[in-house]
């Protein structure tokens, strides 16, 4: 049923699998509702665990992780099942969302997914009585022993704040060379949604197959990439042969998460932060479509360019935090009247930029009356490799008070170097 797969011809898959189909050693986590690992186009993508004996009640393989056979079942206590028990009897949600990353190809059944020969890892995040993600952070720990290279978590929660120790886990898992791909949420908006808005993570909002976004997906600053979610048909649970349509920013992680594995299998020397930096920077520009959002939306994912694109052939820079001063004494909050200068500490990941002009605008027009930017564009000569850098300052001025949530876009040119590989 490759054929009703329409995202696939809008991302581009075929071409990037002729240029790599993938690699079996590259593991993807989902961490997720659990997985039918008897579905007829799942049963042979998983990365089984050769090491471990099931069902045998001993760590085999010391990871820390007993019976962890087929995956790894993180409420089998609460489920009263074994630890490789990763199939939920109501919550077809990871079934769907495997499929996408990595249904298997060329069986003659079922669809194909992004992510080729790349191997599964199911994660049960959710007990079987309950329907929403309780151990989502906990399966990155899990991730991480069993030596996944991509994890997709394809869940989030716009009802809470930033969590010191939810980012602890999301650094620890990139330190061990774990790429992180998350949905940006569907809450139609702005506001900050978590994981998605944790530094780190590859945040993924939805379009439809032609690239516009789709109105219920999360967008601005927590969006760093699109997919097209919308109506994609996957593998589904409630049968070995069934399948189903998918949609929501769920439904455009695992996609993404595809082509980070893409991406891993090409380029197996880039770090999981480069794996990332490589997909996004390689997306597709969709702003022009999107003319209510032209500020506020990121690329469009292009898995060709992901696996063709020469790495370290321009940067791919990311900011990590801001900070203000007014009369050179940093201060965290300013008023009206005030005119402060902005620093933004950023990271290039990939090539050596030379050249390289930084210019601040306002992200929408709701708050152009309340911020007025004064000193726009900041120049650097050059920028390294892996060098974390400040650019600053920028100059602002406060208008007029506001209790809407500030979006400034920072736009990025300059020279790479098409020799570097």
């Amino acid at each position: 049923r490759f054929a009703e797969q329409q995202f696939m011809k809008s991302i581009h898959a075929e071409e990037a699998w002729d240029v790599t189909r993938g690699d079996s050693t590259v593991l993807i986590g989902i961490s997720d509702a659990g997985m039918r690992t008897t579905h007829e186009d799942l049963v042979n993508s998983i990365a089984y665990n050769t090491k471990e004996i099931p069902n045998n009640k001993i760590d085999d393989d010391n990871n820390g992780y007993v019976d962890d056979y087929k995956g790894y079942n993180i409420s089998f206590i609460a489920d009263k099942t074994s630890e490789d028990s990763v199939f939920h009897p109501q919550e077809n949600h990871g079934t769907k969302a495997s499929g996408l990353v990595a249904a298997t190809s060329n069986n003659g059944k079922g669809i194909s997914g992004v992510a080729g020969k790349c191997r599964l890892v199911p994660i049960k995040t959710v007990p079987n009585n309950l329907r929403d993600v309780i151990y989502g952070y906990e399966s990155l720990l899990y991730a991480v022993a069993r030596g996944c290279k991509v994890v997709n978590c394809s869940w989030g929660n716009e009802r809470q704040t930033y969590n010191v120790v939810e980012q602890s886990i999301v650094d620890y898992a990139i330190s061990k060379d774990v790429a992180l791909v998350v949905s940006a949420g569907n809450y139609g908006g702005i506001n900050p949604c978590f994981p998605a808005s944790y530094s780190g993570v590859l945040s993924v909002g939805e379009t439809n197959p032609d690239g516009f976004l789709v109105g219920s997906s999360n967008y601005g600053s927590q969006c760093l990439i699109t997919a097209p979610g919308e109506g994609a048909l996957t593998t589904d649970h409630f049968s070995d042969d069934s399948y189903s349509g998918f949609a929501g920013t769920s439904s455009a992680s695992p996609i993404v998460a595809g082509v980070v594995g893409l991406v891993r299998s090409k380029f197996p020397t880039l770090t999981a932060m480069q794996a990332l930096e490589q997909v996004r920077v390689s997306s597709d520009d969709i702003s022009s479509k999107n003319v209510n959002y032209q500020k506020l939306i990121p690329g469009f994912v292009n898995a060709k360019n992901a696996v063709t694109r020469k790495p370290f052939s321009t940067p791919a820079i990311r900011v990590l935090s801001y900070s203000m001063q007014k009369n050179s004494v940093k201060v965290t909050r300013a008023h009206v009247g005030d005119t402060v200068q902005l620093f933004l500490k950023a990271k290039n990941y990939l090539g050596k930029g030379t050249e390289m002009r930084f210019a601040l605008s306002v992200g929408y027009s709701d708050i152009s009356n309340v911020l007025e930017i004064i000193d726009s564009v900041v120049t650097i000569p050059a920028i390294q490799t892996n060098e974390e850098f400040v650019i600053a300052p920028f100059k602002v001025l406060v208008q007029s008070a506001s209790t809407k949530r500030m979006v400034l876009r920072v736009d990025i040119t300059g020279k790479g170097d098409p020799n570097e590989n």
